[in-house]
């Protein structure tokens, strides 16, 4: 057996395990008209969702047909954050943080400052167009009810 022969073997073994492990930890999720991979494992081993992270939250509130699911949020404060909603706008700590979500140009409602508990995070729902009031687009959600990190969105035609 030649070294070339013995490197494409081991590329070839590699590049199977590699995948073996990716089909274990991210699998796809479909939500509405768009399509989710999500690590099921990014946040294993005391590792925590980080601002900016798109995560997959599990649902309690009922939707109107009676049944809970998961929502898509982007982390905007963890624990400890002052978050509120003044004159329309999203602030963390202080500081605005609209530029973060291009998709809205301000809020329908104020929130009054918020300091996000002892392990939750302050999410965002991702789609907050058409929402009537802030009550569905924000929330704390435990550290728990945080189901895995999406790593790739594609929406449906």
């Amino acid at each position: 057996m030649t070294m070339q022969m013995i490197r494409r073997f081991l590329a070839l073994i590699s590049g199977m395990a590699v995948g073996a492990v990716l089909m274990m930890t991210v699998m796809p999720l479909r939500m509405n008209d768009t399509w989710y991979l999500v690590d099921r494992t990014a946040y294993s081993g005391g590792r925590n969702p980080q601002p900016d992270d798109l995560v997959i939250v599990e649902n309690t509130v009922f939707t109107e047909a009676g049944e809970e699911g998961r929502l898509v949020g982007r982390v905007f404060g963890a624990e400890g954050d002052r978050v509120q909603i003044e004159g329309g706008r999203l602030k963390i700590n202080g500081a605005d943080a609209m530029d973060r979500i291009p998709e809205i140009a301000e809020f329908p409602e104020d929130m009054t400052t918020v300091i996000v508990m002892e392990d939750h995070l302050f999410v965002l729902s991702e789609d907050v167009r058409g929402l009537d009031s802030r009550s569905e687009a924000v929330d704390q959600v435990n550290l728990d009810d945080v189901w895995g990190r999406v790593v790739y969105t594609r929406k449906e035609n």
